[in-house]
């Protein structure tokens, strides 16, 4: 929750909302791990994900959550890419066969480190 929020109780019902609290399993992302804890318990169930590899569920849901947001984190991601395609499009290209894996990261760290220069000077 940003520290000037004006608005510190509908912030933290949405922030409780998002982490899991009152979200039904079948409304959680086929291969996300939720933060909640209930939720992730129910996640690495066999019979919830049949076909799933179960052990690295498991091993991802008992760990704390992480995250890959920084500063300009949807550019360099490619959901907002001023750069060319950020590393979604990158990765996506890679395994289009477009182009190898080693040029893929390559390209995409080139274009990144354009945009976290930006905000990290």
């Amino acid at each position: 929750m940003a520290p000037n929020t004006q608005h510190v109780e509908e912030a933290w019902d949405f922030m409780k909302y998002v982490a899991g609290e009152g979200i039904d399993i079948s409304q959680y992302m086929a291969g996300k791990i939720p933060s909640n804890i209930a939720l992730s318990k129910q996640i690495v169930d066999p019979a919830q994900q049949p076909g799933t590899d179960m052990e690295l569920l498991s091993t991802e849901a008992g760990e704390p959550l992480k995250t890959s947001y920084t500063k300009g984190w949807n550019e360099w991601r490619g959901y907002r890419s001023n750069e060319a395609m950020g590393l979604n499009g990158y990765i996506d290209s890679a395994m289009n066969g477009e182009r190898t894996m080693d040029e893929a990261i390559k390209a995409a760290t080139g274009d990144i480190n354009a945009v976290l220069k930006r905000y990290y000077k």
